[in-house]
């Protein structure tokens, strides 16, 4: 799902590019600002996925711990 996003956040930065640069100035905002979410909802899934494996060590070093 990560490079989803990753993958959308380009294709709007470039889509806003294209419409600056014709001066379609409101296209460009709004473009700009869907490639920005996108960005960030791929910082969220990334982060997501990395507390997800935080949790599960955990999870195996708390069991390890119980059972010595």
């Amino acid at each position: 799902m990560k490079y989803l996003w990753m993958a959308l956040a380009i294709i709007f930065v470039v889509v806003a590019a294209t419409s600056l640069w014709e001066r379609h100035y409101d296209a460009a905002f709004v473009t700009a600002t869907l490639g920005a979410l996108a960005w960030f909802l791929n910082y969220r899934a990334n982060a997501k996925e990395l507390i997800s494996r935080a949790n599960q060590e955990d999870g195996e070093n708390i069991e390890s711990e119980d059972e010595e």
